[in-house]
């Protein structure tokens, strides 16, 4: 999921070239920096580089879901009814 190319999220044209002119053509190139470094590597505002890392965070990314939510969601799902039950 880390290997997915830039041009392929929905980011502003600026930040594609200026990512581009870095050199950084996929998520794991600027996912592994911090955001000091590409602020200083783009020459862009902190509150755009971190809009930047919020948006390829929610393209890459995947969804995370706690153990018990999983089994809450899962639970109607897989319910089959055995007739051992004790009437009512």
């Amino acid at each position: 999921m880390a290997n997915r190319k830039l041009k392929r999220m929905e980011l502003p044209l600026t930040c594609l070239e200026a990512l581009q002119r870095t050199k950084m053509m996929i998520s794991k190139d600027v996912l592994v920096r911090t955001k000091t470094e590409l602020v200083q590597q783009l020459d862009m505002n902190s509150n755009v580089i971190e809009h930047m890392i919020d948006t390829i965070c929610k393209a890459t990314c995947p969804q995370f879901k706690t153990a018990q939510a999983l089994c809450v969601d899962d639970t109607r799902d897989r319910f089959m009814p055995t007739g051992l039950a004790p009437p009512t």
